[in-house]
Order: C-alpha cells, then structure tokens, then sequence
C-alpha cells in the first residue's frame, strides 16, 4: 500500500484469479504453482518488448514511406531556393568603398545610416499582421508585419524567405542583414549535407531487390514482394538486370491479360510457370510485369468479379503448393513454395486519386504558400492499394511493398548506356555496336523525363534511330548516333 493521500492504491494486486486446483497446489507446496507465476512474469514481459518492436516498426515505415520522401522534398525546393539566391546576392555586391543601397517605399538610400533608420520607421508604421513589403535590398525583397510589443523581424525574400530581427541600432540593423545574407553558402552546404542523408536513406528501398534476389537463391527463403511506381521509374529494368545475372533463376512475364479458370483466355497462374527453369527444383523468382493490370477490379456481364477469381487462384500458388503445368506436349509438376513471386505495377488510378484529395504544404521559409500535391509525391502502402481492388488476403501474401519515386532527368541520363541499359539491349538485338554523343543522350534522357514514356520509350526511340542508320547501309557495323 502507498501513503500517498488522499488516493491509496496497492500495488501488488493484480486480476489475475486462481481455480480450485491452482489454490489445492498452492497449500499443498506444490512448486508447480511457482513455474507458473514465473511464467506468465517471463509471457507479460515478452509481450512489453513485442509491444516495443511493433512501434519501432511502425515508426520506420512511416519514416520510409511518408517523413523521407516529404524531407527530401523539401531539402530539395530549399536548397533550390539557396542557389538562386546565391546568385543574386553575387549580382548586387556592396561597392569596394561604399554602401549598395536600400530602397524603402519607392525612396533610395545610399547612406548606411539613414537607410537604417528608414527602415525602422517603416517598420514602426505597419499595423497589419499581415506581412506587407516595404523595400528592396541587393535584389531582395523587404517586408515586415506588426510584432506589438516585440522587436521588429522583417522578412527578406528572394527565393527563399529568411527572417531577421532588428534592434535599436540603425547601422546594426543593416549589419545583421548583411551577414543572414553572408551565411547563404554555409546555409546551402548544411542542406547539401541533410539532403544527401535522407537520400542514402531513401536508397535503402532501392536496394530490397537485391535483398529479395539473395533470400530466395541463397538463403532458400521464399519472399513475395510488390514493387509500385509510375511509368518508366524502372521497376522491371531493376529485374531485367538482375536476370543478366541470374538467367537460369529469374523468369519476368506480362501478368496484364490473365485469365481465371472457367473463362476464356489461354493465360492462366499455371502458364506462367512454363519455363523450364522452374522445372528444375531449384529455388527461382518469377517477376510478374503490370500486376495493376491483373488486380485492376473487373466484372462479368453477370457481375461476377473477375479480379477477385484471379487473385483467388493466386493465393495458393503464392503460398506455396503444386501446380499441373503444360510446355508444348511435356506435362510437369512445378512446387510454387521453391519460388518467390514478385509484382510490379504502376496503380496509376490509385495514385492519381491520391494526389487528387491531397495537398502538400511547404514549409519552405516564412509565408510560403502550400503546392497542389502530384501522383506518387506520397507513396501507396497497404491501405491504399485495397481501395484501389486488391484483396486483403492476397496482399497478405506480400511480404514486402517497394515504393519507387518517378526518375530524375540525371538518372536516364546515366541509365543510356549503363551496362544493362537500352543500348545495350539495342545492341544485342541488332547485333552492332552503338556509339553515342553527349547531346544525343542528352536528348534522350529529356524525351523519356518530358514525355513519361521512361526506359521502354528512350529504347523505342534508340530503334528508331538504328533503323534510319541501317536503311541507309545495311552492312554497317558500328553506328555513330
């Protein structure tokens, strides 16, 4: 019991009641009894810790799929704004004997002291809680609003908003400007510095194939996962290149005109597991290309649910069974629980509708306005992809959900000629080597960025142009694009 007043509590009872034979065991001395005790000690704190790890857990999605990409973002439009007003500052230098200059309210000032002054009379003047401009500064902008009885601050804006307070001093106040402005390149190499950080981070997501790849030829671990992105982020050119690697291992079908049992269609779960490699009763991964497509909620005229029947006979296969499969005339049975499945899809509707009911505030500087969110600026996670169709109980067969963000212009630039990249794949179906110009990839890179048509695009375009090349000499060998 406690002594605390005027509530008393015991501290040492707790709702746990004993049956006849538990109270028998006890006046009997039986040690039995003493096991128990400690045992349910041992399971209540097991279940602490559980509790602990779960919200552990929970805390690393969120921050995966939702703080990460939010704080690059943002790391991104400030560090943007950084760089432009760096700029600006070099343009509107002071004169190596003198003062650059303020304006305040349509009058220029070339004296440091009066300008200070002006200054705070304009500050002084301001009623208004809203901030209102009242000058420019070496290509800055000035505004200031009512602070009471608090110290002046005023905001100066070029890109990028960054607040000073004032004091009394009138050169002081012109000083402490100066040197804001002054830490403009410290600023930007710290942002540089945060910015690189959240991308390694983000990076991590970028590695799961990999991981995914190494779990199930190696450590024989069965592993189902779902990669989602937009068009052309390069969610199967990931499978394409690990295949290179692994082309005994790794199977990668279209998944977009799937069928259910009993309806027509020639293309069923069964048929895709017509390649001999997974014939061989080794562990394998079978990539299945525009799973949005075979999710996508779809009806019979009778209003039956097809999806649903398609997602239904995948459900076993996924977990692990044997399935009746057919190669020409060689009928076979394959073990779907040596194979682990992986999905790719865009859900373009989903992330639409998202980006749609969403609106991302920027919290760049002071009185920064909030921006109309885009598709997949938030990355889908469970919930998200059920409303779009797919079964919970299918989606409970995935194990892992890999969200991939749209590709920079950089990263189909550097993606041309990389060592399984389009032109290599050009190569090798044309059978000639392809030398490119750095404004040609240049070009290609900003057609597949602009047009959102990404790597297949940039390879249909690489056709074209080997086309147009052979047309003209059919016996060439090596072609300068």
């Amino acid at each position: 019991m406690t002594s605390k007043s005027p509530v008393r509590s015991c501290e040492d009872v707790d709702e746990t009641a004993l049956s006849f034979a538990e109270i028998r065991a006890l006046c009997a001395g039986d040690p039995r009894i003493k096991e128990r005790m400690d045992l349910d000690l041992e399971v209540s704190k097991l279940r602490i810790m559980k509790a602990d790890h779960n919200s552990k857990q929970y805390r690393l999605e969120d921050d995966l799929l939702k703080n990460f990409p939010e704080q690059i973002q943002e790391a991104q439009g400030f560090i943007a704004g950084l760089q432009s007003d760096i700029q600006t500052l070099q343009q509107h230098p002071h004169p190596a004997d003198g003062f650059a200059g303020m304006e305040i309210h349509g009058t220029t000032y070339t004296d440091k002291t009066e300008a200070g002054a002006a200054l705070i009379d304009a500050c002084r003047e301001i009623s208004d809680t809203d901030p209102a401009t009242i000058g420019t500064y070496r290509g800055f902008a000035l505004s200031a609003k009512f602070s009471g009885f608090l110290a002046p601050t005023i905001s100066v804006k070029g890109a990028v908003p960054y607040q000073v307070d004032l004091g009394a001093d009138a050169r002081g106040n012109l000083t402490r400007i100066d040197n804001a402005l002054a830490r403009l390149p410290e600023n930007l190499e710290r942002w540089q510095t945060d910015l690189s950080n959240l991308l390694q981070q983000q990076e991590a997501a970028k590695r799961d194939a990999s991981i995914i790849t190494y779990n199930a030829l190696f450590r024989k671990v069965k592993e189902n996962a779902m990669f989602v992105g937009p068009t052309g982020c390069g969610k199967t050119h990931i499978w394409r290149c690990l295949q290179e690697l692994f082309s005994d291992r790794i199977e990668i079908v279209d998944g977009s005109n799937i069928t259910a049992d009993g309806w027509k269609g020639d293309k069923k779960w069964s048929s895709l597991l017509q390649s001999p490699i997974f014939d061989t009763g080794k562990r394998a991964i079978l990539v299945i290309d525009e799973a949005d497509k075979m999710l996508a909620p779809k009806y019979s005229s009778g209003g039956e649910s097809v999806s649903q029947s398609i997602a239904s006979e995948g459900l076993k296969l996924m977990e692990g069974t044997v399935v009746e499969t057919k190669s020409g005339s060689v009928s076979y049975q394959v073990d779907t629980s040596l194979i682990s499945f992986v999905l790719c899809g865009a859900f373009s509707n989903k992330a639409d509708e998202i980006a749609r009911n969403s609106s991302i505030g920027s919290s760049i500087g002071f009185g920064a306005l909030s921006c109309v969110a885009k598709a997949y600026d938030r990355p889908l996670m469970l919930q998200d992809l059920i409303e779009f169709g797919v079964m919970p109980e299918f989606l409970g067969r995935i194990h892992r959900i890999v969200n991939l963000q749209p590709m920079t212009l950089d990263d189909y630039y550097r993606i041309i000629d990389s060592g399984c990249g389009p032109v290599r794949h050009v190569q090798e179906q044309y059978g000639v080597e392809i030398r490119m110009t750095k404004n040609r990839r240049r070009e290609l890179a900003e057609d597949a960025y602009r047009s959102g048509l990404g790597i297949r695009g940039m390879e249909n375009r690489i056709r074209q142009l080997v086309d147009d090349a052979i047309f003209e000499n059919c016996n060439r060998q090596s072609l300068e694009l």
